[in-house]
């Protein structure tokens, strides 16, 4: 409770404080909420790849049309960083072709493809 020995003034000032405190609670409970942004889906890819999907992939990979990161990463399960590397070594085997190199996107097709590719134009 309140002091019974407190002068006038003391009140006054106390409760001008009291009633700050009050108004900031209500301006806290009116503060505008901010609608939550829409989130995209949060993917849940494997940071590995296990041998028999790279076996897998291995053998699927003539059959695309063309092979980027994400389009192997989604196919796989697996994180860019770990399709990039797949990638990699697809190309070093001979397995794919780079059609477009940039050093944030690269589009790949099949050996096979780019083989059939290359007699067309001549």
């Amino acid at each position: 409770g309140e002091k019974k020995n407190l002068s006038p003034k003391k009140k006054q000032k106390m409760a001008k404080v009291q009633e700050k405190k009050d108004n900031k609670t209500k301006k806290a409970q009116k503060k505008k909420k901010w609608s939550k942004a829409r989130t995209g889906e949060t993917l849940n890819n494997l940071s590995y790849i296990n041998p028999n999907k790279f076996k897998a992939l291995k053998k699927d990979i003539g059959k695309s049309r063309y092979i980027t990161y994400f389009s192997l990463s989604n196919r796989a399960g697996v994180n860019v960083s770990i399709a990039k590397k797949i990638l990699r070594d697809f190309e070093a085997e001979g397995l794919i072709q780079p059609v477009s190199t940039h050093s944030t996107f690269k589009l790949y097709i099949p050996a096979s493809k780019a083989d059939s590719a290359s007699v067309m134009k001549n």
